[in-house]
């Protein structure tokens, strides 16, 4: 029976499987080799594995040759160039004594004489050959890397694909006249509030394509596009970590620098991490309140479970968990002997009448939604101003008509304009007559507006629309993304209060001073002495709202 020669074969890049060492060649060396020394030849294909990257871990095939040869299946190997099995020192090592300890037999190149590395000479000789190996790749990745920073340093692009709204002209960054257009745009979407997310829709409804041509941007390039590519603000870091050595590369710009450090700071504001929020991997349903919720006694924010079999639908303090996360163990956490999950339809539901009883209750909320009312409608209060505004521009339309037709009659009668020539005489009347015309328009237009005005019926009573605005709030039609939208215009945090594990308390964090807002009227003296209303004055209220105790147990 003929012995078997384990022919093991890789490449270390692409180019190098290009360049006359393919896994093609060496697997042609090795049955050649075998014809010779008329052995079996048993193919072992690696493919391609980076030298950068030289640990066993990546290289299954030879994890397994190793394996065989403790064994004792395999006793004859070949490779067509030691290096083939490793250009790293240390794996190199572990390599080299699994041949050397279970005797194996190492082929190489085209020598029908194999290396016995049980052989003191011999495996002097494959040692100094090794390091030489070693040394010489060490030497050529040098090269090479010196050679990548050195243009590096003089500007050029240091290799790969540029970042999206660049293009790679002769070795340096340019900007890409069609894609930058769309950075601009993902920048100023971003700025005015779109989300990621708005941005993917965008980008698509417009028929924008990745640089592979597909119809969809992921959301992670569009936020190393806003959020992490600096390239955009006209310059880069890169990092030669052979030589520890930082460089600072210059690139053309394709944002102005205000426009950048505004997205990188509401990007930095918006971000889990920054405002302490957790976000979750996969969450099933919508949850109005989760990313506010904090725990008032170990400070930790508020995660879901939701599981309707277990009757789960909670909720809860995320402190033991980050316990075990932080220091592996479970140590005593502050709130471990209080309520660490509380209901969610319960708490959304406090929550949220809680914020329509603030600003229902708020003078100041109260006051912004009339002046938002009375720029569009009319309403009492602004009736009064418009018909005096409109009074006194009537008095003032009426004097100036007065006036022209008097200058008209007047130079007429003195024969001032009597000796112009027929067609300036002709021109000047009509100007007379043109201005009169504009002002009588105006007059019909103000008059029209002052009938209006008198017309009660006609006004908008904001009180009334307030209360049916706050009856739309708190009905059952108000949707999700409403809800949401208002408790982020007005909510920081939510801290969640426990004194034992059968009740708690919010206290509600707002980011505007409308609870227990006041308002002082002042008055005057008429000419009658008496004492009568002037207006109002607002005093801002408190920032903090905190509910009653809440029970938590299940029934």
């Amino acid at each position: 029976m003929k012995e078997i020669l384990h022919i093991y074969i890789r490449v270390s890049s692409e180019t190098q499987s290009q360049d006359g060492f393919g896994l093609d060649v060496q697997e042609e060396w090795g049955r050649e080799l075998c014809e010779k020394i008329g052995f079996t030849p048993v193919i072992h294909n690696e493919g391609s594995a980076k030298s950068s990257n030289d640990n066993l871990e990546k290289r299954p095939v030879l994890m397994e040759l190793l394996s065989k040869m403790e064994t004792g299946e395999i006793k004859h190997i070949y490779v067509y160039n030691n290096d083939r099995l490793s250009r790293n020192q240390q794996t190199w090592g572990l390599i080299r004594y699994k041949i050397k300890s279970n005797n194996v037999l190492l082929y190489s190149g085209k020598n029908t004489s194999p290396q016995d590395l049980s052989d003191p000479t011999q495996d002097l000789i494959f040692g100094v050959m090794s390091e030489i190996s070693i040394y010489d790749n060490l030497l050529r990745r040098d090269r090479l890397t010196s050679g990548k920073f050195k243009k590096v340093k003089e500007g050029g692009w240091m290799g790969g694909p540029p970042p999206y709204g660049y293009k790679n002209v002769d070795g340096y960054l340019v900007v890409d006249p069609v894609e930058s257009k769309w950075v601009i745009r993902m920048f100023e979407d971003y700025l005015r509030g779109d989300s990621t997310g708005d941005i993917k829709e965008m980008l698509m409804s417009n028929g924008v394509l990745t640089r592979r041509g597909r119809v969809k941007f992921s959301l992670g390039s569009i936020r190393n596009i806003i959020g992490k590519n600096t390239h955009y603000n006209g310059s880069y870091i890169v990092t030669d970590r052979s030589r520890d050595e930082v460089i600072s590369c210059n690139c053309p710009p394709i944002v102005s620098p205000k426009l950048y450090i505004d997205v990188r700071k509401e990007f930095k504001k918006r971000s889990y991490k920054e405002s302490g929020r957790i976000k979750e991997g996969r969450e099933l349903g919508e949850y109005l309140t989760k990313e506010f919720l904090r725990c008032g006694h170990c400070n930790s924010s508020f995660g879901v479970r939701v599981n309707p079999n277990q009757y789960r639908n909670h909720y809860f303090c995320r402190g033991k968990e980050n316990e075990w996360n932080n220091s592996g163990n479970d140590k005593t956490i502050p709130c471990k002997n209080r309520v660490r999950s509380i209901k969610i339809d319960q708490t959304d539901k406090v929550i949220w009448e809680s914020v329509c009883d603030i600003l229902e209750n708020s003078h100041i909320f109260k006051e912004t939604f009339k002046d938002t009312i009375e720029e569009t409608e009319m309403t009492s209060t602004k009736s009064k101003t418009v018909s005096k505004k409109n009074t006194k521009r009537l008095k003032e339309i009426k004097s100036d008509i007065e006036k022209i037709q008097g200058y008209k009659t007047t130079n007429i009668s003195q024969n001032i304009i009597a000796e112009l020539p027929e067609n300036q005489l002709r021109d000047l009347l009509g100007k007379f007559d043109d201005e009169i015309s504009k002002l009588r328009v105006e007059q019909e237009t103000i008059e029209l507006e002052q009938k209006g005005i008198s017309e009660k019926n006609n006004w908008v009573d904001w009180v009334k629309m307030f209360g049916k605005n706050m009856e739309d709030l708190r009905s059952p039609e108000t949707t999700f993304n409403d809800k949401k939208k208002m408790l982020k215009s007005i909510i920081n945090s939510i801290i969640v209060l426990s004194d034992d594990k059968t009740s708690h308390r919010l206290v509600i964090n707002l980011s505007v001073n409308w609870w227990n807002d006041n308002l002082s009227w002042t008055y005057k003296t008429n000419k009658d002495g008496k004492r009568i209303k002037d207006g109002y004055i607002l005093d801002q209220g408190e920032d903090v709202f905190t509910t009653d105790w809440i029970n938590t147990k299940k029934n």
